[in-house]
């Protein structure tokens, strides 16, 4: 005996291989903007860093998503003298502002962003101390502050990047290991770094 029609609704095989239309607007990003800088990949949308004004502006492509205000580090005024790259994290969107040498493309000087909740996206300096020289270019210092997630918080550490941070950090960089939280215009040390091993590295791709 066949099964009565009551409560029960023919769907065709297109129909059921298509999303909802909940779906469908949840997967809609609003279209990457003109003159964007740099893109922070993210779920379930990227964000797009946009001039504003004299400043920038990092924009969720999310419809109706967040944004926040960038504050850049000094050294990249005036703005075409900075490049960008970010990552999304735990913490939420991660910037790199790399200011490039004079003479050729390789950073003497890098800058990580965040907001860590707030509004505001501000900067603290990763190289410390003297650039070293490979084949007469200028390549930046030996170490950096390499950032990670500790426990929630933003953490920077010492890290060797080149051939000869065989020796120690210098004791300018050693000052700055820390907890760092947003204060005003910049990313500010506020603690001890502590320990290590409750620490989840940020993977950057740092230059």
């Amino acid at each position: 005996m066949g099964l009565s029609g009551c409560g029960t609704q023919s769907v065709s095989r297109e129909e059921a291989a298509s999303p909802a239309a909940g779906e469908e607007a949840a997967l809609a990003c609003d279209p990457e903007p003109e003159g964007a800088l740099a893109r922070v990949e993210d779920a379930p949308c990227p964000w797009a860093l946009v001039p504003e004004g004299e400043g920038l502006r990092l924009r969720s492509r999310a419809p109706g998503g967040a944004s926040l205000e960038v504050i850049p580090p000094e050294v990249c005024a005036p703005a075409s003298r900075c490049r960008y790259e970010g990552v999304a994290s735990a913490l939420g969107p991660i910037l790199l502002a790399i200011v490039d040498g004079p003479e050729s493309e390789v950073p003497v000087d890098l800058w990580l962003g965040a907001a860590l909740g707030g509004e505001r996206l501000v900067f603290a300096e990763l190289w410390w101390g003297p650039a070293s020289v490979i084949d007469r270019t200028e390549v930046g210092p030996a170490h950096t502050l390499a950032p990670a997630i500790c426990e929630g918080r933003l953490v920077l550490r010492p890290e060797g990047r080149l051939p000869e941070a065989e020796s120690s950090p210098p004791a300018e960089l050693l000052a700055q290991s820390g907890v760092y939280e947003v204060e005003g215009d910049a990313l500010v040390r506020r603690a001890p770094a502590g320990d290590a091993s409750r620490c989840e590295a940020l993977d950057l791709g740092l230059p």
